[in-house]
């Protein structure tokens, strides 16, 4: 019989631990990513054309959860990049994966999408691109003020107007700040050497969570603390647990075991989270029992990343950041243009259709070029020579 199928075939299966299963360059996680936009974008397209809204158990959206995937995956790439750079290169790195694209979104919006949504749109009599140019708060100050990631300006002149959400042009990019924050604090950990103390790390993430778990379960905190009173702390407290729950799971990659039926689990126990009768009830805003879910479902996304036999999708050509970027602003001036008026149908395949073309020329023009940029190359040093010689 062969070792596969003796005992002791079966008992090294049983031991093979997730570092085992992860190939860094064979996997599906770039797969997830893309996967996750879609999720976002598809949800918005309900929400901006003005087709309702999806819940999952009043605590929840489907984007949030793709949100919540991004994260996961994150937390398990970057502290391996953390702990493997050194400082100023790990910086550089991810400065210009996230920089890049954002500047030339936020140029792109202000100088194309806005002003031909605007121009399409039932506008003031005699009022044209100079009202735009003109306005309040108009496409310079955009730019400007956004630059670093924190969204001060999320308007144009006044635009979108007319939409279901007004006032804002990219209701996706307040992520981008807490992810490029959880970028520091590994770099704070890694500089500290706390990642080379993995006990440290998964001390400090169960604080976290259960700092979280207080304020979803205490009435008079969750209802009080919220996005709009609190809005870096309540993200943050919901966002950086999560980012740290990959973290750690990389840290122990050599103990986490390999196990469907442990992403079986924590999926299960997941759904049961989000039915606990515990957290507000607005989803997105307030500290509800999906944030309390997601650390749940870390290990299950990295779990399949691992195993789904879809490697090759995105290995090259990694379309998903330009998707997300891109598809809130285009869905609002597409809303502006009246394309709500096609339906649901109509109005999704006009969006998929454009973003996928400004996610395409993101990665070509933008993002892959600034990678490569940032990459630094090894010096080889010549052979040594003995002093005989």
């Amino acid at each position: 019989m062969a070792v596969g199928g003796s005992p002791l075939g079966r008992q090294q299966r049983r031991r093979r631990s997730l570092g085992e299963a992860f190939d860094p360059r064979a996997n599906s996680l770039n797969l997830l990513r893309l996967v996750f936009a879609f999720v976002v974008l598809l949800d918005h397209c309900v929400y901006l054309g003005g087709f309702g809204k999806i819940d999952i158990g009043r605590t929840t959206t489907p984007g949030t959860l793709a949100v919540y995937g991004f994260f996961a995956i994150s937390g398990f790439l970057i502290a391996g990049s953390a702990a493997t750079s050194a400082p100023g290169r790990y910086l550089r790195k991810r400065f210009l994966r996230i920089f890049p694209a954002f500047w030339v979104v936020l140029i792109v919006t202000a100088v194309v999408i806005a002003p031909v949504s605007y121009l399409l749109a039932v506008r003031p009599p005699g009022c044209g691109l100079d009202c735009y140019l003109a306005g309040p708060d108009g496409p310079v100050g955009y730019v400007l003020r956004n630059l670093g990631l924190w969204i001060v300006q999320p308007d144009i002149s006044g635009t979108p107007s007319g939409v279901f959400l007004p006032g804002i042009w990219n209701g996706s990019l307040w992520t981008l700040a807490f992810e490029f924050g959880a970028y520091l604090v590994l770099l704070g950990l890694a500089v500290a050497g706390l990642l080379r103390r993995p006990p440290v790390v998964l001390v400090g993430t169960a604080v976290l969570l259960g700092v979280l778990v207080v304020f979803t379960v205490v009435p008079s905190l969750h209802d009080s603390v919220t996005t709009f009173t609190y809005p870096i702390f309540t993200p943050a407290l919901v966002l950086l647990p999560l980012f740290l729950t990959g973290s750690c799971l990389w840290l122990y990659r050599h103990r986490v075991p390999d196990s469907g039926w442990l992403a079986g689990v924590l999926f299960a126990a997941a759904l049961v989270v989000l039915v606990l009768p515990v957290g507000a009830q607005i989803p997105g805003y307030s500290f509800t029992t999906g944030p309390l879910a997601a650390p749940l479902l870390v290990y299950p996304v990295l779990w399949l990343g691992f195993h789904l036999p879809f490697v090759h999708i995105g290995r090259r050509h990694d379309l998903s950041y330009g998707v997300y970027l891109y598809a809130f602003p285009v869905q609002q001036g597409l809303v502006m243009a009246g394309a709500a008026a096609w339906g649901l149908l109509g109005y999704t395949a006009a969006t998929i259709v454009i973003v996928l073309a400004c996610a395409t020329a993101s990665w070509f023009l933008v993002e892959r070029p600034a990678m490569r940029w940032g990459r630094t190359r090894r010096r080889v040093s010549p052979p040594a020579t003995s002093v005989a010689a």
